[in-house]
């Protein structure tokens, strides 16, 4: 590889906004400890110029929390057509909030795009408002083909991806001890690893972070106070990436992005006791009640 070519990558989430309208205790970004942040639109366009300065990627998905809480995300996903001409441009939702059609009208105009679709809810009523909004906001205004249960294909190019998070189990990232935030103390970073399950790129404040957890951390410790915390020194002292690093920094970083690290991952449980998600999922306020009764 050249010094002037860039790194090619498969995938990423950019990270622009720490909100949600949901409160899932397994949640890997800590949304559920409302730590209320949004990326600005400027901001995001000066960052994303930088990291694709160094970089390229297959897809490239704007993440959240709940990024359609994003007054300006319509913007960042057309910024992002600009900056990355063949790149597979997308977003994810927890359904809920696709309240109009400006969303799929801006992934058709930049597509190849996507939306993954989580369902995170057992219960029909919850349901029910998620596969409305499908209906009235996606299937209705647009042209598409069903190409089985879980995926849609809006105007031939725009993938629509409903997952049901419902089948899976999640662990814990932290554990609460005498009402405290805490690291898991396993020193298995090997099983730690293996099963965490959350090992993405992650991009967020431009940087780049080995995955989603560490990357909150900070904001975590400096809203909650821990961070003069022994347990959390060693892994408050990981600041993931610059975007503005060099590329020699970056072969370094990718080097140890998708491996066990031990400074890193004993901070997660190695031998983890997963719970049903759905016991763990609830809403922040009770507008969906509104909303069901908006669509029955």
């Amino acid at each position: 590889m050249s010094l002037n070519s860039k790194i090619q990558l498969a995938s990423i989430d950019y990270m622009i906004t720490s909100t949600c309208n949901l409160n899932c205790e397994f949640c890997d970004r800590f949304s559920n400890f409302n730590l209320s942040w949004f990326e600005k639109v400027e901001q995001f366009e000066e960052d994303l110029d930088n990291l694709l300065k160094t970089v390229s990627f297959k897809s490239f998905d704007l993440m959240g929390g709940e990024p359609l809480l994003h007054p300006k995300l319509t913007n960042m996903l057309k910024i992002s057509r600009k900056y990355m001409p063949n790149t597979t441009i997308g977003t994810f939702s927890n359904g809920f909030l696709i309240k109009d059609t400006n969303l799929i009208e801006t992934l058709v105009d930049t597509q190849p795009s996507s939306l993954q679709i989580s369902i995170h809810f057992k219960d029909k009523e919850h349901q029910q408002i998620i596969y409305s909004n499908i209906k009235e906001f996606i299937l209705k205004p647009f042209s598409y083909e069903i190409i089985d249960k879980n995926n849609i294909l809006v105007d031939k190019n725009v993938n629509i991806h409903i997952k049901d998070q419902t089948r899976h189990t999640w662990n814990n990232f932290y554990q609460i001890i005498d009402g405290k935030f805490k690291p898991f103390f396993d020193s298995d970073p090997i099983n730690s690893y293996k099963t965490c399950g959350h090992s993405c790129l992650l991009a967020f404040k431009g940087r780049l972070f080995k995955c989603p957890p560490i990357s909150q951390l900070r904001p975590m410790a400096e809203k909650y106070g821990f961070l003069e915390d022994p347990d959390w020194e060693q892994y408050l002292k990981y600041t993931g990436l610059s975007f503005n690093a060099s590329k020699e920094d970056y072969l370094e970083f990718f080097k140890k992005q998708w491996k066990p690290d031990p400074s890193l991952c004993t901070m997660c449980p190695s031998s983890p006791d997963k719970s049903e998600k759905q016991k763990f999922v609830s809403h922040k306020s009770d507008y969906y009640k509104r909303l069901l009764a908006l669509s029955s």
